[in-house]
């Protein structure tokens, strides 16, 4: 049975809640599911400990999120800064494969590397409120990207990668660990705090103009030099269409970025 999306709530993690997200896991562990369809429904490969669980929850700062039903914890997300995985993983660079720049990109720039994203398949838009959870508390600390792995050998997981892509991810590279699979890189770029402010600036401002030419073209006022009827006033008309113009470009550009 699907379950309506605005039953669940999406909090940070407690300490309460580690029951709940192991048995999340467990139901969603490669191992413990049917091989048929295994790639299209999606899965997790590598389970996270409880000590690791609680040591995140501890923490004064920690990306660790959960989706609560009435029944209890139906998903979490689960993320770390790449330097703290490079240090619980010291073979993680030999074993990663991508160029030069984007290597030098992953130890200079403030990246958060995604773990787990994990739902009961009764919940559909659950993952994807939890990963927004993420994205805004990544926003706010300043990364500047997030990249996450997904299988694809020996197993593609398909609904992984589908996800993935909607979400803005693209591949940047592979690696391959030691027990012989091989995980693609998946990067997606977020928007800093300054970013997303200005953003909202140009939007008012393109609002502001939309509404002034309605106003103008529509012929609500009386005004001397808002009287669209006067010849001389075509500049004012010009002014407007142009601010209009260069706020949608604008916008563009950012969202490119």
């Amino acid at each position: 049975m699907i379950k309506k999306e605005e039953d669940i709530v999406i909090r940070p993690a407690k300490a309460r809640d580690i029951k709940g997200i192991l048995a999340v896991q467990k139901a969603l562990l490669l191992k413990n599911k049917s091989q048929t369809n295994v790639g299209k429904e999606g899965f997790l490969v590598y389970p996270v400990e409880e000590e690791e669980l609680r040591r995140m929850i501890n923490r004064e700062q920690n990306f660790l999120f959960v989706a609560e039903g009435a029944r209890g914890i139906v998903g979490y997300a689960l993320a770390c800064d790449l330097e703290e995985w490079r240090k619980n993983k010291p073979k993680w660079d030999e074993e990663m494969t991508v160029d030069a720049q984007i290597k030098s990109h992953l130890s200079k720039d403030k990246i958060l590397y995604f773990r787990h994203i994990a739902r009961i398949n009764q919940y559909p838009g659950v993952g994807r409120r939890l990963e927004e959870e993420v994205y805004a508390l990544a926003e706010n600390q300043g990364y500047k990207d997030v990249i996450a792995e997904i299988l694809e050998k020996p197993i593609l997981n398909e609904k992984s990668k589908e996800v993935h892509g909607q979400r803005g991810y693209k591949r940047i590279g592979q690696v391959e660990y030691l027990d012989g699979k091989i995980w693609g890189l998946y990067e997606k770029k977020l928007k800093s705090y300054r970013q997303k402010n200005l953003e909202a600036k140009v939007s008012l401002i393109l609002i502001g103009g939309f509404i002034l030419s309605i106003v103008f073209f529509s012929g609500m006022t009386g005004y001397t030099i808002l009287d669209f009827n006067n010849i001389s006033n075509n500049w004012f008309k010009v002014m407007i269409f142009f601010i209009v113009i260069i706020g949608v470009l604008f916008l563009i550009k950012l969202n490119k970025k």
